[in-house]
């Protein structure tokens, strides 16, 4: 841990002491000292408290990044601001002050992750498909720009409105029966101002991924326009779920793109793709499970390496690595994970699933049970009927 007050350091030595479990942790006082701590040896996790400058704690973690890439970064923020620079570099941000339960519930949460997207089987996987995509030029360039105080509203807009297809699918959504909204939207800048800066960041990348496959002489056997169109219908219902407007906007990032891994699968890996859609139709089981049966993983953890590859918030590739198995993540309230678990689920219900010849599974009847849900999947199916109505 880096910071300069050892208080949540010692905090956390108790809690892991409380609950009985292993755990060293080792404060540094500052970069130089964090610099010798970490090149003396491995650790599972840094966790860095950003100061007022942030430069010391972004230098840290870029260091980490750079050296061991593994190894899980926690940001811990006191100022948003000053976080800015170590969005590329860091897995999590915890906002301070921070309490050590807490704490070490992210912790635990993200080596879990990263034990799955390092884990023999993808790592197999992803050998077998070859290169990966790279994130898609003009969403990095979107990010580059929001980092900026200086840039506002009508720069981003000036920036997408270059691209004229992703401009005109940005519009098309807009207008769509998903949003209501009460006039036509005309401009990109009204976009940003109607639907959130968010929202078409993620309409702009999800546009870019499907735009990239379609291109790709593999899967021109593989129904993109059903793909996307089930992606965007789980978006919609996914960022209707929760109650936070933050994990609402989060929950439809995570469900434009939970089956990514597909698109990479049918690329890269056609007929054996094409072999796993003929299985599941004869079989009449989810194209998830006869994946696993193969390779030891499926689509979801495939597509989630890739948006971490890319940098996406850790929550987001959280929820596309689990969105088939949200319980492999211990937790006892609703999360982001299980909107877009749910979305997907409710979405297939209504358009028979995507790339497979049978919806998903039924829901999970002690899922539903351990988190309460029983009363609300019956409001939350007519929602999404509502919703595929108006798609």
């Amino acid at each position: 841990m880096i910071d300069r007050d050892a208080e949540l350091a010692d905090g956390l030595r108790k809690h892991l002491a409380s609950l009985q479990r292993d755990g060293r942790v080792r404060l540094a006082a500052d970069r130089d000292a964090a610099m010798i701590e970490l090149d003396g040896g491995r650790y599972d996790a840094v966790v860095c408290v950003i100061d007022s400058t942030g430069v010391d704690g972004w230098e840290v973690l870029s260091h980490i990044h750079a050296s061991e890439p593994t190894t899980v970064r926690i940001a811990v923020a006191r100022d948003i601001q000053t976080t800015l620079p170590a969005i590329s570099t860091a897995h999590r941000f915890v906002p301070s002050p921070a309490c050590p339960t807490d704490l070490l519930d992210v912790i635990d949460r993200c080596c879990n992750l990263q034990g799955l997207l390092v884990s023999p089987s993808v790592a197999r996987l992803v050998g077998s498909v070859g290169t990966l995509p790279s994130l898609p030029h003009l969403y990095a360039q979107l990010i580059q720009m929001l980092a900026d105080p200086e840039v506002g509203l009508r720069d981003l807009a000036t920036v997408v409105e270059r691209d004229t297809p992703i401009a005109a699918r940005i519009l098309q959504v807009a207008n769509s029966a998903f949003f209501g909204l009460p006039r036509q939207v005309r401009t990109i800048e009204q976009a940003v101002n109607f639907i959130g800066i968010n929202t078409v960041k993620s309409l702009v990348l999800a546009t870019e991924v499907f735009r990239s496959f379609s291109a790709d002489d593999q899967v021109v056997r593989i129904p993109l326009d059903e793909m996307q169109d089930h992606a965007l219908l789980a978006a919609n219902i996914a960022r209707r779920l929760p109650t936070d407007r933050e994990i609402a906007e989060e929950a439809f990032t995570a469900a434009l793109l939970h089956d990514v891994g597909k698109l990479i699968l049918a690329a890269r890996l056609p007929e054996e793709f094409l072999e796993n859609r003929a299985a599941a139709e004869e079989q009449q089981r989810p194209i998830e499970e006869i994946e696993e049966q193969r390779y030891g993983v499926s689509h979801a953890e495939i597509g989630a390496y890739l948006l971490a590859l890319w940098g996406l918030p850790e929550t987001i590739v959280e929820a596309v690595a689990n969105h088939h198995a949200p319980m492999r993540v211990a937790h006892d309230t609703f999360e982001l994970l299980d909107a877009v678990h749910l979305a997907n689920h409710l979405a297939g219900e209504l358009d028979g699933g995507t790339c497979a010849s049978t919806p998903d599974a039924a829901l999970d009847p002690q899922y539903v049970d351990a988190l309460h849900l029983g009363e609300r999947i019956p409001e939350w199916r007519a929602m999404a009927a509502e919703q595929y109505g108006a798609a």
